[in-house]
């Protein structure tokens, strides 16, 4: 009898395990994916010279790009803020993304409400001299 529940625990915590793996592997995909489109952006910032502004009378915005990355990336729901307007030369310059990853896996047990917190954010200097 004793072998019988220290199996069906084993089972079920082997079982829990398998399928909370994959989704951790997910939601560290989904934060590195953060990563690289926040240092994609302040790279870009960097020598664009900020990231939606207008100068004598032509207006620069790689916003559009950024938020075509958010869709192609599938981070729709996920929420941007960042330095507004031109950014002078040696200058600091702020992107930050974040929003929240849901554990589904924890649906199947009747925990609907498992959201992470997921969040990133990167720091730039402007290369770009405004005269």
């Amino acid at each position: 009898m004793q072998n019988t529940a220290a199996t069906a625990i084993f089972i079920t915590l082997l079982l829990v395990l398998t399928l909370l793996i994959p989704e951790g592997l997910m939601m560290s995909n989904e934060k590195t994916n953060l990563q690289n489109l926040a240092n994609d952006a302040v790279e870009l910032a960097e020598r664009q010279g900020g990231f939606d502004y207008e100068y004598e009378g032509v207006r620069h915005s790689i916003i559009g790009q950024i938020e075509s990355r958010m869709k192609s990336e599938n981070l729709e729901g996920y929420k941007i803020s960042y330095t507004k307007g031109p950014i002078q030369h040696n200058d600091s310059l702020s992107f930050e993304i974040e929003g929240t990853y849901r554990y589904e896996i924890f649906n199947l047990i009747g925990i609907t409400n498992m959201d992470f917190p997921l969040h990133a954010k990167k720091n730039g200097v402007s290369e770009v001299l405004f005269r």
